[in-house]
C-alpha cells in the first residue's frame, strides 16, 4: 500500500473511519438477507435435508455462519470493513494502472463514500462484497498479466457467492 499516492491513503483513512463510524451506529442492524445467509449457514451444517434452495449457495452462507459463530456481529460487520478496504486498493491499484493520480482519487472517493457502499459495508451483504472483491481481483489480474486462468477462476468463485457474477464472466 506504500506504493499509493498520500492523497489516496487519506482518502482511504477517511472512508474506513467513516465506515467504522457508520458500524457503530447501526451496530445492532443487519440486512434481512444477511440475516437469512447466516440462518442458511447453519441449516446447511445440519445437513442436506435442513437445506433449502435459495437464491445463494451454500458457500457464503456456511463463511457467515463460521465468521458469526466465532465472533460475533462484530465479526461481521468488520469482515465486511476488512472487504471494503481490500477493494479501496484493488480499486485504486486498477486505476493508476490507467488514469492519473487525480482521476483515481476522484474515483475512489465516489466509490468509497456511495451511499450503496456505506450500507453494505454497515449493515450486511458479504455475498456483494466478496463478489465484488473476486470480480475487482479477476479484472486486476487480467489487467497486469492477460492470463485467462486465475481470472476465470476467481470469477467462478465469485459465482459461488453471488449468482449474478456469472453475468460479467464473458
Amino acid at each position: 500500500m506504500s506504493r499509493l499516492p498520500r492523497p489516496l491513503l487519506a482518502l482511504f483513512a477517511a472512508a474506513l473511519l467513516f465506515k467504522l463510524v457508520l458500524i457503530v451506529a447501526f451496530l445492532g442492524r443487519l440486512y434481512p438477507d444477511v440475516i437469512g445467509a447466516v440462518n442458511l449457514g447453519k441449516e446447511a451444517l445440519g445437513g442436506l435435508e435442513g437445506y433449502r434452495i435459495t437464491s445463494k449457495t451454500f458457500v457464503g452462507p456456511l463463511l457467515w455462519y463460521g465468521v458469526y459463530h466465532l465472533a460475533g456481529l462484530w465479526g461481521l460487520k468488520l469482515l465486511n470493513l476488512a472487504l471494503f478496504a481490500w477493494l479501496l486498493v484493488l480499486h485504486a491499484r486498477l486505476g493508476l494502472a490507467t488514469f492519473s493520480t487525480t482521476t483515481v482519487l476522484l474515483a475512489s472517493a465516489l466509490f468509497a463514500f456511495y451511499p450503496g457502499t456505506c450500507l453494505n459495508v454497515a449493515v450486511g451483504e458479504q455475498d456483494d462484497l466478496a463478489t465484488l472483491l473476486l470480480f475487482a481481483l479477476a479484472v486486476l489480474r487480467w489487467a497486469e498479466r492477460r492470463d485467462a486462468f486465475l481470472p476465470g477462476l476467481l470469477v467462478g468463485l465469485a459465482f459461488l457467492f453471488k449468482f449474478s457474477a456469472a453475468a460479467f464472466a464473458p
